[in-house]
Order: C-alpha cells, then sequence, then structure tokens
C-alpha cells in the first residue's frame, strides 16, 4: 500500500502489464474477497511491456478495477481484465466486468467531469475524468468498448508498447 501510495516519477518507463495487474488486484484482495468478485486475467504470451508513467498506470487500473466492483455491487461477480498486441507499437487492455452495465443515455457523459451514476455523496464525478487524463499524459487512449444494461461494461486502454 505504501508504494502504490507515494507520487509517480512522471517519467514513462518499461511497464509490464501482468504485474501491475496483480500489484492493484493485491490492494483490492479483501473487498474482492468480502463481495465475492473474482479476477480472471489473460494477458496473451509475447504481449510487450508498455511504455508509462507506473504509479499513473496503477491508478488508472486501481480506478476501472474499483469501478467495476462497484457496479457489481453486492451479487457475486467477475472482473476480466485481458491484455493483447494491436499491432506492432500498440498494446490494448480490455477490463470487463458483471456489473451493471451503463444505461444509454449515460454513456456520452462518462468522461466528463462531475458527472456520476452514484449516489449523493458516494461519488465525486472525477474518476473515468481523471482517468482519461492519466491515459491521454501517457500516450494513451481509453473508450467504452461495450456496455450493456444488466450484464456489465467493458473499457479498452490502448498504450505504445515498450519497443
Amino acid at each position: 500500500l505504501s508504494s502504490f501510495a507515494k507520487p509517480s516519477k512522471g517519467k514513462a518507463e518499461k511497464v509490464n502489464i501482468d504485474k501491475e495487474v496483480d500489484e492493484v488486484q493485491e490492494l483490492l484482495r479483501y473487498e474482492l474477497r468480502l463481495k465475492g468478485i473474482e479476477i480472471e486475467k489473460d494477458i496473451e504470451k509475447g504481449v510487450a511491456d508498455i511504455m508509462v508513467d507506473k504509479k499513473q498506470f496503477e491508478e488508472v487500473l486501481f480506478n476501472l478495477i474499483r469501478n467495476g466492483v462497484q457496479a457489481i455491487g453486492d451479487k457475486k461477480g467477475k472482473i476480466n481484465i485481458t491484455a493483447a498486441v494491436k499491432d506492432k507499437r500498440t498494446i490494448t487492455i480490455d477490463i470487463r466486468d458483471t456489473g451493471s452495465g451503463i444505461s444509454e443515455d449515460n454513456v456520452k457523459e462518462l468522461f466528463k467531469p462531475f458527472f456520476t451514476t452514484k449516489e449523493p455523496g458516494k461519488g465525486t464525478g472525477f474518476g473515468l475524468f481523471v482517468v482519461r487524463k492519466i491515459v491521454e499524459k501517457n500516450s494513451g487512449k481509453i473508450f467504452l468498448k461495450k456496455t450493456e444494461t444488466g450484464k456489465g461494461t467493458t473499457f479498452t486502454l490502448e498504450f505504445p508498447a515498450a519497443i
């Protein structure tokens, strides 16, 4: 936890996706176990490391996984994290949850500041806004890949491969 809390260096370095997912999963282990949520990881063989600020990448993973946990709520569920090579220079990471999904009305608002679907006092509306800013600062992209009400949501991240 203390390692996670240290400020980022603000510069890109080679980061192993598999290792960072494990680090964030460990931070959330208690909450995941308490709620009966499994994390399944499928990192494609041969996926290169990515060039990002390590601490900022951990923050992105933490926020997206935690959003998935909150979307699943009190029912048992899963969060799947996959990573694959898109092309020689780009790695994609999908984070899919089996939560409540996002209504069509809310999709266009997702990355806007102050937008939240949570009850008053439960969310600030800055989570996905900050995630997008961090991803873009690290030469990446984030987008909503798929959402289905009652079935879950998938976000996709794209980052430059460390060549």
